[in-house]
């Protein structure tokens, strides 16, 4: 494996393989498999975001594998038309990949991204339990803006 990354936006032909990447995921982030429900509704999320204009998916390939996304998006200020605020909605390295500084690159195309779009101000959110991804952002820049302590479903 070499430290070659190709970065490219998410494509119809991309989607299979993004969802077994993307069910490795939600299985680390909550441990739990996902649902064929869960894969139904999620493909249909991407198919709907490749037809938005404010909305994107950044593919980190390695070794021409799907090796990390970045979902991130765009959208006016609801107070403030004149603002445009980023949201990095999700972010994930596949575990073979990480500590190599792709996350870091693709987190950087991202922000650059929103950045040329306009975007005055990029939100994310990172689960306080998940303090490595906590250190990722803070190193990159990103600073707390709020602290939620419950989690509302």
């Amino acid at each position: 494996m070499n430290d070659e990354a190709e970065f490219r936006f998410l494509d119809a032909d991309d989607i299979d393989e993004l969802m077994v990447l993307v069910a490795a995921y939600s299985q680390e982030l909550s441990n739990v498999p996902m649902t064929r429900a869960k894969q139904r509704e999620y493909r249909r999320y991407l198919r709907e975001l490749l037809s938005e204009q404010r909305h994107f998916m950044l593919l980190l390939v390695v070794d021409d594998a799907i090796s990390g996304f970045v979902d991130y998006r765009i959208e006016p200020c609801r107070q403030d038309k004149r603002l445009n605020f980023g949201e990095i909605v999700e972010f994930y390295v596949a575990p073979p990949v990480r500590r190599r500084g792709l996350g870091r690159r693709m987190a950087r195309r991202a922000v650059d991204h929103l950045d040329s779009l306009e975007a005055d101000m990029v939100n994310l959110s990172v689960l306080m339990t998940n303090k490595t991804g906590y250190k990722f952002w803070q190193s990159i820049g990103f600073r707390d803006h709020c602290v939620r302590k419950r989690l509302y479903l």
